[in-house]
């Protein structure tokens, strides 16, 4: 009887979960008039699409916060969400602000609601006035705090590895959180060096791959100075979750509606010149931030979770004794 009982309100949570994805893309769709291709001179083919699609990552991390009120955490646990979501949400403010522009496109000005914030532009070294739209900053700030809300809820619930206790006490024994991975280094610069060359190749579209470069970076730092020290406390599980609920959303949210659309799109220039033909010509490197957002999200979260727990100066928990 028990076992049925837990079955049962396992099933719930996996019904509730889907609805908090269906349900947002089932009204994001109604914006939907027209199929693919979009084009400019048919320009109310999704009206606010790219606004009200916003809603794919709000609703879940509503129904994830509804359940942190109802089931308060531990002090660390919310400390460490917060300055994971934070540190997420900077780091897609920077690539926006910086990099926006040069990167992306946005063609589509009535998916927005047509409220645009300056970004930088390489050309003319300042930034532009009306460069990016709003909803550009809002889906980064709002996909760290999807995917670190999936994570921590699945790591304090569904999928727990630790307990507080534990948590804790293996924390405590923890000398330091820097610890840098000299063997990653070959294999980075291998990669870089890789993607260089493939862009070199790409005669049609000439530049720098700048959002590749960018990606080496944000991924490989966090990487090299501290996966060895909290990869004992990453929940893997609860990790594999997370990634693989963004990769289901964004499948339908960027290859199905964004790029075809024009909601947001890519300058060839700075891309690689690898392209997935079937996911509506989708960069490789569009793929790659897939990995990386969740790689980023789940290494701060468990960074700051691990110093609170550690109760030291950061500089202690940081770098040892």
């Amino acid at each position: 009887m028990l076992q049925f009982a837990g079955a049962s309100k396992d099933v719930r949570k996996l019904l509730v979960m889907l609805a908090a994805v269906i349900v947002p893309v089932w009204i994001t769709m109604r914006t939907i008039h027209a199929p693919p291709p979009w084009h400019a001179r048919t320009p109310d083919v999704t009206p606010r699409g790219y606004t009200v699609s916003l809603l794919i990552f709000l609703v879940p991390i509503i129904v994830v916060a509804a359940w942190h009120f109802v089931h308060p955490l531990d002090r660390e646990h919310r400390r460490a969400f917060r300055w994971a979501a934070g540190l997420i949400a900077g780091l897609g403010t920077v690539l926006d602000l910086a990099f926006g522009k040069a990167f992306f496109t946005f063609h589509n000005v009535n998916a927005t609601i047509g409220v645009a914030l300056p970004g930088w532009s390489f050309e003319t070294m300042r930034f532009e006035p009306g460069a990016l739209p709003i909803e550009e900053f809002a889906f980064y700030i709002l996909g760290g705090l999807f995917v670190i809300s999936l994570y921590s809820w699945a790591d304090a619930d569904w999928l727990r590895s630790f307990s507080v206790v534990e948590y804790e006490q293996t924390a405590q024994w923890q000398n330091g959180l820097v610890h840098v991975s000299l063997r990653s280094l070959p294999v980075w610069v291998a990669i870089l060096m890789l993607g260089l060359w493939i862009k070199s190749r790409d005669t049609a579209h000439p530049g720098i791959p700048g959002y590749f470069i960018f990606l080496m970076i944000s991924a490989f730092l966090p990487t090299f100075l501290l996966l060895r020290g909290v990869a004992l406390f990453i929940n893997w599980r609860a990790f594999a979750f997370a990634h693989t609920w963004l990769l289901l959303v964004s499948l339908i949210w960027e290859v199905t509606l964004a790029v075809p659309y024009e909601w947001w799109n890519y300058r060839a220039q700075h891309m690689l010149g690898i392209r997935v033909t079937p996911w509506a010509n989708l960069p490789i490197e569009a793929v790659f931030v897939w990995l990386m957002v969740t790689w980023d999200a789940v290494i701060a979260f468990e960074v700051v979770r691990v110093w609170s727990h550690m109760k030291r100066p950061a500089r202690k928990a940081l770098f040892g004794q």
